[in-house]
């Protein structure tokens, strides 16, 4: 029996538009699940992880390929999913931005001993569709294979480094890892100076709150209960992190659950809408500094979602990946999240070696839920949940 070990690192027109609310609904979920089995703090960029499942879900059958299905809310139809999925890379991940620098990388390591194994149109798919990176590898000498996987991620997706430890590689026959990387420039940044600390709820923990005064757009939400403001990235505000607060007695989880019925096209829809009637007034901005690192294993939310089969060795079927019974063993995500007076930097990445539990030195903001955008596709590229 082989096991696959998913690693997931986070560093239009109307069709499209239609296509990208599959990954950004399982998103919504995902994150939703994922903080609710941690209870903290939660940042992860989802998007990563629906690319890695779209791919291994047409390498499955039966019950396996059924539930991915359903969960990840992918097409039946290979080619066509094949087509969107492009469409949608080329635009939230290849259209050049002032300001913004932003990659989405698939890499696929598979053992020496397991490649004879694996079926060669499955490779093909993977390289061709998805733009992913089949390489073959001696999974025995573990520290080679390590050292190698890093110096080729520290190429491709710069500046992120040191993804892979040799536990990553240890007893795994198949390595499929997806890395995201955003760095954005505020399009109004923060002057430093007027940077201050304050309490979080009242307590003892501080924070540093960056504020200063200027015109974006703002509205209220009344379906959600809550308050939105946009602030863009980069000259032409292709990309956007939006900060939604709940109204007083409202709580965080209700305001996320109205993300049943509202999608982020309503939300930008209504910011718009609120510009185009009332102009863009001034208002005090107001927005925490702070580095979030996040550790997540993703097996009990993606249980919650309706997957099971996929990590049950006697139960998993992946006829078209390989020759040989393979079940996934572990799907993990490190989120590194860093908001600053200038902007944005973030990935992710699976091995995610560590615990979910929030580091030590990191202070997170609370209350409020924060998500980085492309807008013309309402593509969420990070989440994050801060209770």
């Amino acid at each position: 029996m082989f096991k696959i070990l998913l690693l997931l690192i986070p560093f239009a027109a109307c069709q499209e538009v239609e296509f990208s609310t599959r990954p950004n609904n399982v998103s919504i979920l995902l994150l939703y699940f994922t903080q609710r089995s941690t209870e903290t703090a939660t940042v992860l960029s989802p998007f990563g992880i629906w690319s890695l499942m779209a791919g291994i879900s047409y390498g499955a059958r039966g019950d396996t390929y059924r539930e991915i299905l359903r969960a990840f809310l992918l097409f039946t139809d290979k080619e066509r999913f094949s087509t969107n999925y492009k469409t949608l890379i080329d635009t939230v991940f290849k259209t050049p931005t002032s300001g913004v620098d932003i990659s989405n990388n698939n890499f696929i390591f598979i053992d020496g001993n397991f490649n004879y194994a694996m079926e060669r149109d499955y490779k093909n798919f993977l390289a061709q569709n998805l733009g992913s990176l089949v390489l073959p590898f001696d999974f025995e000498n573990l520290t080679k294979t390590t050292d190698i996987a890093n110096r080729l991620v520290s190429v491709m997706s710069r500046p992120v480094t040191n993804v892979y430890t040799i536990e990553d590689f240890r007893g795994s026959s198949l390595v499929m890892s997806n890395i995201v990387y955003f760095q954005g420039v505020w399009s109004l940044p923060f002057n430093i100076s007027n940077t201050r600390l304050e309490s979080v709820n009242g307590g003892e923990e501080k924070i540093n709150v960056m504020y200063q005064r200027g015109k974006v757009p703002y509205s209220h939400l009344d379906s959600m209960k809550a308050s939105v403001m946009e602030l863009a990235y980069g000259k032409d505000g292709k990309y956007c992190m939006l900060i939604i607060t709940p109204d007083p007695n409202v709580s965080l989880i209700t305001v996320y659950k109205k993300f049943e019925t509202i999608t982020f096209r309503d939300i930008l829809n209504k910011l718009q809408n609120d510009v185009n009637e009332f102009g863009l007034k001034e208002i005090d901005i107001k927005l925490p500094r702070f580095r979030k690192s996040s550790y997540h294993y993703l097996k009990k939310p993606l249980n919650d979602m309706g997957i099971y089969e996929a990590f049950e060795p006697q139960s998993a079927r992946f006829p078209l990946i390989a020759r040989e019974p393979i079940y996934i063993d572990a799907i993990e995500q490190k989120t590194e999240f860093y908001i600053s007076e200038f902007g944005t930097v973030a990935y992710a990445s699976t091995p995610g070696r560590g615990n979910s539990r929030q580091a030590a030195q990191d202070i997170a903001p609370s209350n409020m839920l924060l998500f980085v955008l492309e807008k013309t596709t309402t593509t969420i590229i990070f989440g994050g949940i801060f209770p």
